[in-house]
């Protein structure tokens, strides 16, 4: 089950970004990822409000909630304005040709500051993803 998981945030990633393909030449790159950050934002206070779990997101451990800021800040804030700005010089198709490499790199990032252990099968799967295996 987690394995259709992640392939389903992979198809929503990517339909994401084809579809805000037509909007890169037409619109500033930044309001652009400001709209892609803030309207989940919301969407999710909203769930918590409906839901009745706003306690438990209050006593969420301030560690907790600086790791996520900083994962937000670096992963979609930075991250979204390379892939975007990317897609209105180059397209959708090379921009993911070449972000194809985020497993490579997220690997090596685990290796090199997590103290991960990388597996033989783990590295021949991280090759055959990125080489399009």
């Amino acid at each position: 089950m987690p394995e259709l998981l992640i392939l389903g945030a992979a198809f929503c990633w990517s339909a994401g970004l084809v579809m805000v393909r037509g909007l890169a030449g037409r619109a500033p790159i930044l309001a652009i990822n400001a709209t892609r950050i803030l309207a989940p934002a919301l969407a999710f206070l909203g769930v918590v409000a409906v839901t009745g779990r706003g306690e438990a997101l209050l006593r969420v451990p301030w560690t907790n909630v600086w790791a996520i800021l900083g994962s937000v800040a670096l992963g979609i804030v930075a991250g979204d304005l390379c892939m975007l700005t990317a897609i209105r010089s180059i397209g959708v198709a090379r921009a993911y040709a070449l972000g194809g490499t985020y497993p490579l790199v997220g690997v090596l990032i685990a290796v090199a500051f997590r103290g991960e252990s990388l597996s033989l099968p783990a590295a021949a799967g991280v090759a055959l993803v990125v080489t399009g295996g």
